[in-house]
């Protein structure tokens, strides 16, 4: 006679990592002309986080190692200069160069204040710069690719020359008007701001080593923080939908694991519990493969080979059932006589 079935059914376990109802952005024009071989001249245009960004020329080594087309980069950014100077100049900083691509930040120089308070420009002033720049390059080229960037917050560094934080009270609200501004005209918005407000709340150590002076992020960081998201967002990547979800929030960890496996679920949970930071990563809604969707007992074979986290799991599981509470579709005692059939049945008994 067959001895009682040991391991009951497994829980189904859905695990949605994600929201669903998830947009593909497509890749940029540039990335596309480049890829495909033909020549792009690009003009980056901003303040002193352009000027002299780390960014800039980590961008260019980027497109030049990874990718066929030619893509000549024009730096010119306007340090310590805001987007009223930024029209001023337009026609000899961006339209005399006939560019495939420009980039626009000026928001962190148009949040700044005046020594008595008033705001040099207000949101509503920056807009109408930002949209006048818009029409004018886009008027003798409709063709041209705009692509507009927040970026890293500010902190009063005592190595700054001046207070950057005092200064610049309301300068979320400047980057939020980029946001409007992208959406209403449908152009690229590489929104990098909070990824650097997540690392400020996360490792404000960290961030204030990587702005020394408080407004410029040193190359080290511009690589780290900049240049992923930069990179994402002009090869296309996977944005939430709709538009108002939250933006991307930069993770950190000691150990990440990539999969939906029960083989990555137990890599993570493993080295969890060994003290690391871990972030397991699965491109799949359903977590944990085979073994928590269904597939259980009849591939068991010999359960004294069964050790480790994967005893634990099925432990835990048959524990669950234990409770008469936990069986919604049968009884416990009918599972238990079809499955004692079944499994004789399959052993031969």
């Amino acid at each position: 006679m067959c001895s009682p079935l040991r391991f009951p059914p497994l829980i189904r376990v859905l695990a949605i990592l994600f929201l669903t109802a998830l947009d593909h952005v497509q890749a940029s024009d540039l990335l596309r002309d480049v890829a495909a071989g033909r020549a792009r001249k690009i003009v980056v245009y901003g303040t002193s986080l352009t000027a002299g960004g780390g960014w800039v020329g980590q961008m260019q080594s980027w497109l030049a190692e990874n990718y066929l087309g030619a893509a000549t980069i024009v730096n010119s950014g306007l340090s310590g200069k805001n987007s009223a100077e930024g029209v001023a100049q337009l026609s000899s900083k961006v339209l005399a160069f006939q560019p495939d691509t420009v980039f626009i930040e000026f928001a962190v120089n148009d949040a700044f204040l005046y020594s008595d308070g008033t705001p040099q420009l207000s949101v509503a002033q920056a807009r109408a710069n930002l949209l006048t720049m818009i029409d004018a390059i886009q008027a003798p080229n409709p063709r041209v690719e705009i692509i507009l960037q927040t970026m890293n917050p500010v902190w009063d560094s005592p190595a700054g020359s001046n207070a950057s934080a005092t200064l610049r009270p309301n300068l979320p609200a400047y980057y939020q008007m980029y946001r409007d501004v992208a959406a209403e005209r449908g152009l690229l918005l590489i929104d990098h701001y909070p990824n650097w407000v997540a690392l400020q709340t996360d490792a404000l150590a960290t961030f204030q080593t990587d702005l020394p002076d408080g407004v410029h992020p040193i190359a080290v960081a511009t690589q780290a923080i900049v240049m992923p998201l930069l990179q994402r967002r002009l090869i296309g990547d996977v944005r939430y939908h709709p538009a108002d979800a939250p933006s991307p929030t930069l993770l950190t960890a000691d150990v990440c694991v990539y999969g939906g496996t029960s083989g990555a679920v137990t890599a993570a949970v493993e080295t969890a519990r060994r003290g690391k930071r871990t972030i397991l990563l699965s491109p799949d809604a359903w977590l944990g493969g085979l073994s928590s969707n269904g597939l259980g007992w009849t591939d068991l074979g010999d359960p004294t080979a069964i050790g480790g986290l994967a005893r634990e799991f099925y432990r835990r599981i048959y524990n669950y059932y234990l409770s008469d509470t936990a069986w919604t579709q049968e009884t416990r005692s009918a599972y238990v006589a079809a499955a004692q059939i079944l499994f004789c049945k399959m052993s031969g008994g």
